[in-house]
C-alpha cells in the first residue's frame, strides 16, 4: 500500500495535482505508521495470501 501511494503520488504531482499529491503523501505515512506499529506476528498475518 505505501509503494503505491507513493508511486500515485508521484504521477500526481507529475500532471500538478497537488492538493492529490498531498492526500496520497498522507496516506502513504498513515500507511507506513500503521505497519510499523504492528508486533512483527500482526506483520506476518497480514503478508498471508
Amino acid at each position: 500500500m505505501e509503494s503505491l501511494a507513493a508511486e500515485l503520488a508521484r504521477l500526481a504531482r507529475s500532471h500538478n495535482l497537488t492538493t492529490l499529491a498531498y492526500l496520497l503523501d498522507m496516506a502513504r505515512m498513515e500507511a507506513r505508521n500503521v505497519v510499523l506499529s504492528q508486533s512483527p506476528d500482526e506483520r506476518a498475518v497480514d503478508r498471508r495470501p
